[in-house]
């Protein structure tokens, strides 16, 4: 989909550009007084973003997003706000992890134009460097829905994430490292706790033995940020390296041996955002293609109680559904749109695993 226009040119006429050498190199402090909810740009950007919200939240694709945002948020706790208001807000920190996600992978390369500015917001621009799973057709992509632009809302959708991007380009995020975002997603979401690094790691390397035996596999069920992933993986890398290995092994074995996954949307975000920072700067040069195996999901599902299947027929044939998706269209669209995320996840195991296995794992 092409978002160009007479209306929308393609460069960029960001007054930041020329004055990249120059930028600061941020604190977890700075990155908090910079972007955190008391910031200029916080307010301007939530904003915009209750304003594009506010009208168009009666298209379906929209609702069905913020719909399902409201259901994942339940599941993490009733205690949980389900408001407008923090969806939008959690939509910022969303964008922001993935435009500082973009500075720290190219850091020495300014954002082009509109068009690559967009793809990274859909995540296309990380699926083209072979980063897979970092949010495509996530929850909080919602604000590049077709329909938005149908309702003449695309120039104050791209001044947003323009005026977000300009501002996170004063900063350097070339040595930016897993939970720098994590002082500002304690503040959007304070029911949620985050993890000490300090402990992550002691659990990780005292606790779960992952210093001491390589061959270990983590899977965190209630990830959160991804305090124990990443911890995991810089374990792992230390490991590589103390035995003279190639740190490129890091990303080969990381997304088979350490995964994720939470029921709380922004946390996802967060997670996969810290869990790309892990790997440090091999993901600054020629890399392999790897896939972020952190997913939205709750991991405490009472099988007793799973969904009833149905049969879902259809010109090609039958299939069982869980009955909700079939009763919902628009869960069905949502998961129908999905699936080509799930088979490119697929194809990125096929160095290592048979077709049926990489399928099934994903």
């Amino acid at each position: 989909m092409s978002y160009h226009s007479p209306e929308h040119p393609k460069v960029r006429s960001s007054k930041l550009a020329s004055s990249l050498p120059n930028q600061d190199h941020p604190g977890s402090g700075a990155i908090e007084d910079a972007f955190g909810p008391n910031s200029s740009i916080f307010n301007e950007t939530t904003e915009r973003l209750t304003s594009i919200y506010q009208q168009a939240n009666h298209v379906p694709s929209v609702a069905a997003r913020f719909r399902e945002w409201q259901r994942f948020r339940r599941l993490t706790s009733v205690e949980l706000t389900t408001d407008e208001s923090s969806f939008t807000n959690q939509t910022y920190l969303a964008l922001l992890a993935r435009i500082t996600a973009r500075c720290f992978v190219a850091p020495a390369s300014p954002i082009f134009d509109n068009e690559e500015l967009l793809e990274i917001v859909n995540s296309d621009y990380f699926t083209r460097r072979g980063i897979s799973n970092f949010g495509e057709g996530d929850i909080f992509s919602w604000l590049l829905s077709e329909s938005i632009w149908e309702l003449n809302l695309g120039e104050l959708v791209l001044e947003t994430i323009q005026n977000l991007a300009d501002a996170a380009e004063r900063y350097n995020f070339n040595d930016a490292y897993p939970g720098a975002l994590d002082s500002i997603f304690q503040q959007l979401a304070p029911a949620r706790q985050t993890i000490p690094r300090w402990l992550a790691e002691y659990i990780v390397k005292h606790e779960l033995g992952l210093a001491d035996q390589s061959n270990l596999s983590l899977l965190d069920t209630a990830c959160g940020t991804g305090a124990f992933l990443c911890a995991a993986i810089e374990t792992m890398a230390h490991d590589i390296a103390s035995s003279d290995g190639d740190p490129m092994d890091t990303i080969f074995k990381a997304p088979d041996q350490i995964r994720g996954m939470d029921s709380d949307p922004l946390s996802v975000a967060l997670a996969r955002f810290n869990y790309l920072l892990a790997f440090g700067k091999l993901v600054q040069q020629d890399h392999p293609s790897f896939l972020i195996p952190i997913y939205l999901a709750n991991g405490h599902i009472d099988n007793s109680n799973a969904a009833i299947q149905k049969p879902l027929s259809t010109d090609v044939g039958t299939f069982p559904l869980p009955e909700p998706v079939i009763e919902n269209p628009l869960m069905l669209d949502w998961l129908l749109g999905r699936i080509t995320n799930y088979m490119d996840g697929a194809k990125l195991r096929l160095h290592v695993q048979p077709e049926e296995v990489a399928i099934q794992e994903v």
